[in-house]
């Protein structure tokens, strides 16, 4: 069964992430054997690729958008932006704060890899970020880390297209 829109949730995490096409019963058979991590393509609130390990997320939900879940993310862009970074902070990612901008020579197929290691391996991966005025890094333990988002940045349009 290929469904046009579900919703991922998890954990505790107050985020209904938003997937096209998935096919529902493949994902959940991915997300239930628990063998390791799983990246999938998300739309919403940002676009990019969520890289979940199952095994830190305590619990996911995966089904049709329901009750709680309205049917249109937030669709935040970031035309001329560079690439960023999500992971889990209690807030949904919005313009103002979207998450951690990464360096424009970033290769998010590399750092998606090196996430899927650390979660598999429970390792420690360091991320270099730019920020103004300066370096910063954020360490994320691949141990206890439940997710991470990778963004692209988005051409400008209207939201949806």
């Amino acid at each position: 069964m290929v469904s046009p829109q579900l919703v991922l949730q998890i954990g505790v995490d107050p985020i209904a992430w938003y997937l096209h096409e998935a096919d529902y019963e493949a994902l959940a058979a991915q997300l239930s054997q628990g063998a390791g991590p799983v990246a999938v393509p998300v739309f919403g609130p940002l676009t990019g690729r969520l890289v979940l390990s199952p095994r830190s997320a305590g619990s996911v939900f995966l089904g049709p958008p329901g009750a709680g879940h309205g049917t249109h993310p937030s669709d935040v862009r970031f035309p001329g932006a560079p690439s960023l970074l999500y992971v889990p902070t209690g807030a949904a990612p919005s313009a103002s704060t979207p998450g951690y901008w990464l360096p424009p020579d970033t290769d998010l197929a590399n750092l998606e890899q090196q996430i899927v290691t650390a979660m598999t391996q429970g390792t420690v991966v360091s991320v270099p970020l730019s920020v103004m005025g300066g370096s910063a890094v954020i360490v994320l333990s691949g141990a206890s880390l439940s997710y991470a988002v990778l963004c692209r940045p988005k051409p400008p349009g209207p939201p949806g297209s």
